[in-house]
């Protein structure tokens, strides 16, 4: 903090400009990331690029004690997709839906594979816009 307040104004934008420059570059990663794991084409695969989660069949096995600690795991691709769909601003179920029904029963087999690449780009850009926090 300076005495000058246009100083001080400046070096908050600058940081801030910063800031918002490693979070984009952290999406884009994650983004990256999550389209690399579903070109593998094992929805069950462990999504390492995913934070951890609560794993909730393990915890419902224990004795409940108060201020224990949850047991955590690491998520699945299907599971980052299924976080990724109707979130307003990112594709909907919907869209997921008429893919397979287009693949099932062969409609418009020809842009099926394009629109499904897309969707799953969109996908991972919206689960990354929604899930990457970059601290610091």
């Amino acid at each position: 903090m300076t005495t000058d307040p246009m100083a001080d104004a400046g070096t908050y934008y600058d940081e801030l400009a910063r800031k918002t420059e490693k979070q984009e570059q952290a999406e884009i990663a994650a983004s990256i990331e999550f389209v690399k794991a579903c070109a593998k084409g094992d929805a069950n695969a462990i999504a390492s690029f995913a934070p951890m989660t609560v794993d909730w069949a393990l915890q419902q096995k224990r004795p409940f004690v108060h201020g224990a600690i949850m047991p955590m795991r690491t998520k699945t691709v299907s599971e980052c997709m299924n976080d990724s769909l109707d979130l307003g601003s990112g594709p909907s179920i919907a869209e997921l839906m008429q893919l397979v029904i287009n693949v099932a029963f062969g409609a418009d087999s020809v842009n099926t594979p394009t629109q499904a690449r897309d969707l799953v780009s969109r996908m991972a850009s919206t689960w990354a816009a929604h899930n990457v926090e970059v601290t610091g």
